[in-house]
């Protein structure tokens, strides 16, 4: 019998997934930066997902089962001296 492999599916975050987006980028800083301690509270980076980061239009998800498993962000804005 063939393996079956899941498939993860990108799509456009919506304002139904603000919850799982926080939980992704709060939870990977703490796993990968542990000695940066965030300059803003879970509250404030959970209000900023809802109110700015998600409704930009700019996140794209990476779902898995109904869930989050990561997500990447662009921005039209540029950020690099030069």
């Amino acid at each position: 019998m063939a393996d079956v492999k899941p498939s993860i599916v990108l799509r456009s975050a919506t304002l139904s997934d603000c919850g799982q987006v926080a939980d992704i980028l709060i939870e990977s800083r703490a796993a990968f930066m542990p000695y940066a301690p965030s300059a803003h509270s879970e509250t404030d980076v959970r209000s900023w997902v809802q109110e700015h980061f998600v409704p930009s239009g700019r996140v794209t998800v990476a779902e898995l089962d109904d869930g989050l498993v990561g997500l990447v962000a662009t921005s039209l804005e540029e950020t690099l001296p030069g």
